[in-house]
């Protein structure tokens, strides 16, 4: 009986399993096997022919080979007499996108296998080319890159999109990537009247627009997405309740996207240290007593051109904030240029008393009259009891 063998399946991508059953070797033989010129062991190795010279082996397709690489490549069964069958496997490309959804703007990772081996990709996402950061297979047909979501397109719309890599012989395979709507807020607090800018992506195009503040309608100033499903527009900050609420934001579809805007209080009769008279444009929102004794300040601190700094910190006095009487955390939310800042708590910090300094990019502490400490605002989130 002459040998062979029959696979199931006889294409597939990289990484797929097929089945090999073999006919009229020697009996009872041990069977080796290889792809592509390359000898793999399969999955369910041993393989050794029965009474009647027959087996069935499982064979993964091997990625890292030359024989990696889209086409036709042999896998050759070869018994302990030198009995030997061949069968053709086709490899197709594959792309797998990772992750499969997320927002315009997004990093989305490729990965490919089964392509031709050093080829230039392109890519399309919809009917819009973008750029991966790698853009050439490696000799074994593969390659794993990344490409940006496109914003500013008719592809950047809220819902499925097709993704197709292409090499140069060509071979092409396609994922879906589904964009999902986006909105951001700026700036991220704020006091009741306050004018706050809304950024939306995502969303379906040229489509009306809604938007609650913690559950109440506000009025948008353009209330209507491009042909992009894009749209930066602006609503009047209504009352809420102190601390986060949330800002909810649909079109007509409905897509919805929500973001998280800051609310606290105006305070009024702040009380910091009037020795350093540098301390201007100072502007204060509180958050009210909580059912702890913990209290939370947002202070933002504006130098303007001629004042100086103070080598070895900035002394506050934060006492007269909603009654603190010790200051245990002051972080800097946002800085201008860069500027390291850190808090050290006065001795005791009985009064909540405590110090700003400010340090260069090397971590070196600014001196006197450093104009880098010059038209600097900044903003602490302070906490205490």
């Amino acid at each position: 009986m002459v040998a062979a063998i029959v696979l199931t399946p006889n294409n597939g991508n990289v990484g797929d399993t097929t089945v090999v059953t073999g006919t009229g070797f020697a009996l009872t033989s041990a069977v080796t096997f290889t792809f592509a010129g390359v000898a793999i062991t399969p999955s369910d190795a041993p393989i050794t022919s029965d009474g009647s010279g027959a087996f069935t082996a499982h064979i993964v397709i091997p990625a890292g080979l030359v024989g990696s690489v889209q086409g036709a490549h042999a896998i050759v069964a070869t018994d302990a007499s030198a009995g030997t069958a061949s069968a053709n496997y086709t490899i197709n490309p594959k792309l797998v996108l990772s992750p499969t959804s997320g927002n315009v703007g997004d990093s989305d990772t490729i990965t490919l296998s089964g392509y031709a081996a050093s080829s230039a990709i392109t890519v399309t996402f919809g009917a819009t080319g973008v750029t991966p950061v790698s853009g050439t297979t490696d000799a074994h047909g593969a390659l794993t890159t990344t490409y940006t979501v496109p914003s500013g397109a008719v592809d950047s719309v809220q819902g499925a999109h097709t993704v197709t890599v292409h090499d140069a012989v060509p071979n092409s395979t396609t994922a879906s990537f589904t964009i999902t709507p986006k909105v951001t807020v700026s700036p991220l607090f704020g006091n009741v009247g306050a004018t706050a800018t809304v950024t939306l992506s995502g969303y379906a195009a040229t489509s009306a627009l809604t938007a609650t503040f913690n559950g109440t309608s506000v009025t948008l100033a353009s209330s209507t997405t491009t042909a992009n499903g894009d749209k930066t527009t602006t609503f009047t900050v209504p009352k809420g309740v102190d601390g986060a609420n949330t800002i909810s934001i649909h079109d007509a579809v409905p897509n919805t996207a929500t973001t998280t805007f800051e609310l606290y209080l105006a305070a009024s009769g702040i009380a910091m240290n009037s020795t350093f008279t540098h301390l201007n444009g100072r502007n204060l929102y509180i958050k009210p007593t909580t059912t702890s004794r913990e209290r939370e300040a947002i202070v933002n601190i504006t130098f303007d051109a001629t004042d100086e700094y103070e080598t070895g910190g900035m002394p506050l006095d934060f006492s007269g904030i909603q009654h603190f009487t010790q200051v245990y955390l002051c972080s800097v939310v946002h800085k201008n240029y860069g500027l390291g800042i850190s808090f050290v708590a006065g001795a005791g910090n009985g009064a909540s008393l405590g110090k700003l300094k400010f340090f260069d990019s090397s971590g070196v502490e600014l001196s006197s009259g450093n104009t880098a400490i010059q038209n600097v605002s900044l903003l602490c989130r302070i906490r205490g009891i």
